[in-house]
């Protein structure tokens, strides 16, 4: 009995098979700043951490990003696999995006393992942009709002994230739409009134559901 439980460690150790090798451990993604394309179109980009691997039989990794005006709701761009992503940078070009508009997007990875049919799905950082009238993007804070915005501003992702913003606290039921008019207004006042926040660079939006 001895002599064979010696000789299975010993074509163990030589077949250099480990019993910790089934278990996937998903490289750290990173989402990054998404840029303006060519003929209107917008570029998401992410990274992968390439010091960090895989441990065991994965099938993929695949990659790819998802996008949205609803975190609840969102589109997939196409898969992409290790192999495209040069130096561990990935991107993807997408067209036509509604201007005017708020979008919420994040680089995600899945990869399962050949033991079973178990797929991990693990995503980036969360982010947000404003698409302007004139293609441009804006890129916005998801916890605030950054830039000084008042009464008259137009084409403005700051005033759309605050009129979001007013809408979920029920004080404002116009759509957003950029535009800092008279309507945001009396609700921003409003607002003002019931929740004794002086000063909009004030307001935190972090405790809101923004996960996708």
């Amino acid at each position: 009995m001895k002599k064979i439980i010696s000789f299975l460690i010993v074509f163990l150790v030589s077949a250099n098979i480990s019993f910790a090798s089934t278990n996937n451990i998903p490289q750290t993604i990173f989402t990054d700043t998404v840029t303006t394309g060519k003929q209107k179109s917008v570029i998401f980009n992410g990274h992968i951490d390439t010091n960090t691997g895989y441990l065991g039989t994965t099938v993929g990794p695949n990659f790819y990003f998802e996008y949205g005006t609803d975190i609840n709701k969102y589109t997939k761009t196409n898969s992409q696999t290790i192999n495209e992503g040069v130096d561990g940078k990935f991107s993807a070009t997408v067209t036509g995006l509604k201007k005017n508009t708020l979008y919420y997007y994040r680089f995600v990875q899945e990869t399962g393992s050949t033991m079973n049919s178990e797929i991990i799905k693990t995503g980036g950082e969360l982010r947000i942009f404003y698409l302007t009238k004139s293609n441009k993007v804006e890129i916005l804070n998801l916890c605030s709002i950054t830039k000084n915005i008042r009464f008259g501003s137009k084409d403005s992702g700051q005033v759309y994230l605050l009129q979001k913003f007013l809408n979920e606290a029920n004080v404002l039921s116009a759509r957003p739409d950029g535009n800092f008019g008279p309507k945001t207004l009396v609700a921003w006042k409003k607002y003002q009134k019931d929740s004794g926040i002086k000063k909009i660079s004030d307001l935190n939006f972090c405790g809101q559901n923004h996960g996708m």
